[in-house]
């Protein structure tokens, strides 16, 4: 098979992008060669490239002068890389395919600007969710291959060690990028309302940043917050015994569910979109309907330690079955060789 090239930015910092890491280690694994081209020279990234190049990737140095003359003839995959959607016309003049990632449950301005004109090769989403959502929109641009093919995702950089809670400060974490529709006003309500409950309750915040005041308010001194990057997810996540995942976006995949399932923190999340496709509700998590639900799952949590490390464990459980890798390989190279 010809090199699948990999267009974007493999890092930490981003659903997305740190997926397309995972992605790639996958591919790599099954002896499909990759090519990384690194478009994230605002935000470089040293560590994941050099991890998939020791995985066997090949890592181009990012082009000053347009796009490369090797990238003829290329099956590309970018994953919401709003950089490739502009590239994709010139890129299929050049005769490649596109095998486009698209972020959110909605065609962005930049996504609609370019493919209306000039339909990707294909589309892939990562829950059924997402297909039902944007299948309509997709399929009035021509497109005609889309398909479902879950988020890959590799435990090793998460390690199952729950954190113990010793009776004392009962820590939940949020995470998300700097981004006011990821930190709506219901995540400190709810959270005020739960240590009202429970007063050992105490937060902290992995990508907030002061920005995001204007939807949440002032934080009180009992949550802590870090600025995106401060921090790896899989650091932060040690100190956590809860996660609370809310969004005013509908998430498609959330890749912060699957983080916490392999570190051993359980989950609560909204009870609409990806989440529901994740979440056996009341087994592997809880899944809020209403902020009350919230408040309320969050106060067992903090005084039920059986119940928490029951849930951690069901929910560790579950993932080789929520994205199994075997499943997903064999989906990429489905889609893989209908774009040959």
């Amino acid at each position: 098979m010809k090199p699948i090239i990999l267009l974007g930015c493999p890092r930490d910092y981003g659903g997305a992008c740190r997926e397309s890491a995972d992605a790639a280690l996958l591919w790599l694994a099954h002896g499909i060669p990759v090519t990384v081209l690194p478009l994230n020279q605002e935000r470089p990234d040293n560590n994941w490239p050099r991890i998939l190049a020791d995985h066997g990737a090949k890592i181009e140095p990012p082009s000053l002068s347009g796009i490369p003359h090797w990238l003829k003839d290329s099956i590309v995959v970018d994953f919401a890389c709003e950089r490739v959607t502009r590239m994709w016309p010139e890129l299929k003049r050049r005769g490649c395919r596109l095998a486009h990632l698209p972020c959110h449950c909605a065609v962005l301005p930049h996504e609609h600007a370019t493919f209306r004109q000039w339909p990707p090769s294909a589309i892939v989403c990562q829950s059924e969710f997402q297909k039902h959502v944007l299948s309509l929109q997709y399929s009035n641009y021509g497109v005609t291959n889309m398909r479902v093919i879950r988020g890959a995702f590799d435990e090793r950089f998460f390690p199952y060690a729950p954190s113990q809670h010793d009776g004392h400060a009962f820590v939940i974490g949020a995470i998300g990028r700097d981004d006011t529709r990821k930190w709506p006003a219901r995540i400190v309500k709810c959270l005020r309302a739960a240590k009202q409950l429970v007063p050992k309750i105490r937060a902290r915040f992995l990508g907030w940043t002061p920005g995001m005041e204007r939807m949440s308010g002032k934080l009180p001194p009992w949550i802590n917050h870090m600025a995106p990057g401060r921090m790896s997810s899989r650091a932060f996540l040690a100190d956590c015994h809860v996660l609370l995942c809310f969004s005013d976006y509908n998430e498609n995949w959330p890749r912060t569910t699957l983080e916490g399932f392999s570190s051993g923190v359980p989950v609560i999340s909204d009870a609409r979109g990806g989440y529901c496709e994740q979440i056996e509700q009341g087994s592997t998590g809880f899944l809020a309907e209403t902020e009350d639900e919230a408040t309320g799952f969050m106060a067992n949590l903090a005084q039920d330690e059986a119940l928490r490390l029951n849930i951690a464990r069901a929910a560790n459980r579950a993932l080789p079955d929520i994205c199994p890798p075997e499943t997903i390989y064999e989906d990429w190279k489905a889609l893989f060789s209908s774009l040959s």
